[in-house]
């Protein structure tokens, strides 16, 4: 038979081993967050009316092998998913993606017209000053929680790179006030553009003002610039975009009823 004093010796052994089962796991699983580094992330500042943003930063694999963005989780959005700009027949449109691969010992940037995080029903506004948690899963590398914070409405990854630097030359920028603007007048009926042209032309550096009248509601997505706004159908509906990219960007319409490209906006070089 094994003696009591056996049995308590066992037990204490496995107890010890199970402690350092646990510090064991906690060393591989910190380590594994180092070989992902998350940096210059931001997201951009948006009206209170606008339902969906987006997330921009850079991860550096440091590993000697390849991961995997696989999910994302943030408590002021209902939805996170992955998004890709593409552009096809002339066209900027954007895919909805599973992962986003990490080579090993290369950097994968999600910036404003390419790869991006996409925030879907906001449970909050965004306003510039204020961060947010979000959490990244890796499929080797386990999950890493960032804070986010929310930049200007034209900020980039080279904003948040070098802001003191960013900071001068906003000041000799012209304000938006002085820009040269565009007017258009839209009537949507039944989700569909009452004109025969579709498309509506500016030069880089001019502000497209849309407005627009409805007779139902609506959210209209440009894509591109990655800016969302909502229409009603009780008054004139007037949204601003600065054109500072040039290109034919689609503008979906988005909705129970309908889901297309309503018009298009076209920024030429000046």
């Amino acid at each position: 038979m094994i003696s009591t004093t056996m049995k308590q010796r066992v037990w204490i052994l496995a107890i010890h081993c199970m402690v350092f089962g646990s510090w064991i796991s906690s060393i591989a699983t910190a380590s594994a967050h180092a070989e992902v580094v998350i940096a210059n992330s931001f997201s951009r500042t948006l009206p209170p009316n606008v339902q969906n943003g987006a997330v921009f930063l850079e991860m550096v694999n440091k590993s000697e092998k390849e991961d995997f963005l696989i999910r994302s989780t943030t408590p002021i959005a209902r939805v996170v998913e992955f998004h890709q700009h593409t552009h096809e027949d002339g066209l900027m449109r954007m895919k909805k993606i599973d992962s986003i691969p990490i080579m090993y010992n290369t950097k994968v940037s999600l910036s404003p017209g390419g790869l991006h995080i996409m925030l879907i029903d906001l449970k909050q506004p965004l306003i510039e000053g204020e961060n947010f948690p979000l959490t990244l899963f890796f499929k080797k590398s386990g999950d890493i929680t960032i804070s986010v914070p929310i930049l200007g409405p034209d900020a980039n990854l080279h904003t948040k790179q070098n802001k003191d630097e960013d900071e001068k030359q906003t000041k000799s920028e012209p304000n938006i006030t002085n820009l040269p603007t565009v007017q258009f007048e839209l009537v949507i009926k039944d989700g569909k553009v009452q004109k025969p042209d579709k498309t509506f032309r500016v030069k880089k550096g001019e502000i497209a003002e849309f407005r627009i009248s409805s007779n139902e509601p609506h959210v209209l997505h440009l894509h591109g610039y990655d800016i969302e706004f909502r229409i009603d159908n009780k008054s004139q509906n007037i949204f601003q975009v600065k054109a500072n990219a040039t290109g034919r960007f689609p503008v979906e319409v988005h909705g129970t009823k309908y889901h297309h490209t309503i018009f298009y906006l076209e920024v030429y070089p000046k």
